[in-house]
């Protein structure tokens, strides 16, 4: 398994710590592009059952910027 995915795996588990996500998601740029969106696809299933983590008006201003970059390598926005 390689690094990236390893970090998508590990994105995708639940009992990951929230600093070990958010370390991964500082690495986002740096996968290749096929695999940027998996991993944001991954961020995505995670955030968007939590409003906190997923909605422009409950999260925070830094949480929104993380959540427009990923819906941008989605193409969703």
């Amino acid at each position: 398994m390689s690094p990236e995915e390893r970090d998508i795996a590990a994105v995708k588990d639940p009992a990951t710590p929230e600093n070990k996500v958010m370390e991964i998601y500082s690495r986002i740029d740096n996968f290749p592009d096929d695999m940027k969106k998996e991993l944001a696809q991954a961020f995505k299933e995670l955030w968007e059952p939590n409003p906190k983590k997923w909605q422009k008006k409950k999260c925070s201003q830094k949480q929104w910027k993380k959540v427009q970059r990923v819906k941008a390598i989605l193409g969703e926005g």
